[in-house]
C-alpha cells in the first residue's frame, strides 16, 4: 500500500516536471536553446567562449538530429567538430556554454565502442 502511494506520488511529480518542462535537457541548458540555429560548422570551429558563449548550445539540438549519428568514426567525427575540449578513452567531449545558472558548463559527449565508432549522442552537465 505505501509503496504504491510512493510509486503514484513519483509519477504525479514525474508528471507535473513534464507539463512545466523541467524535464526537457532544453530547461537545465539554459535559455539559449530555445533559440535554435541550424548546425553550422565554420561557426562551430571557430567558437570563442568569450564572444558567443553559447552558440555552439543553439547549435546542439541540430548537430544531434541531422549531423551525429551512431556508426560514425572518430575521424568523421574530428572532421565534422574539430579538437574536442576533452578525450578520455572512450569518449570525445565538446564545450557547448555555460549553464542555465552561469554555474557550470554543458558539453556535448561522444561514446565511442571499442572500434572508436559512436554509439552514444549525449550531454552533460560538468
Amino acid at each position: 500500500m505505501v509503496l504504491g502511494l510512493a510509486l503514484l506520488l513519483a509519477l504525479a511529480g514525474w508528471g507535473v516536471w513534464k507539463l512545466l518542462g523541467l524535464a526537457d535537457e532544453r530547461f537545465w541548458m539554459g535559455p539559449a536553446v530555445f533559440d535554435e540555429i541550424p548546425f553550422d560548422r565554420k561557426v562551430w570551429l571557430a567558437y570563442d567562449r568569450n564572444k558567443d558563449r553559447n552558440i555552439r548550445k543553439r547549435m546542439f539540438h541540430d548537430l544531434r538530429r541531422r549531423h551525429l549519428r551512431p556508426g560514425m568514426s572518430r575521424n568523421e567525427v574530428l572532421r565534422l567538430l574539430g579538437k574536442p575540449t576533452r578525450e578520455d578513452g572512450d569518449h570525445l567531449d565538446y564545450y557547448l556554454g555555460p549553464d542555465a545558472l552561469d554555474i557550470d558548463t554543458n558539453e556535448l559527449i561522444l561514446e565511442l565502442d571499442a572500434s572508436g565508432c559512436v554509439v552514444r549522442v549525449g550531454w552533460n552537465e560538468t
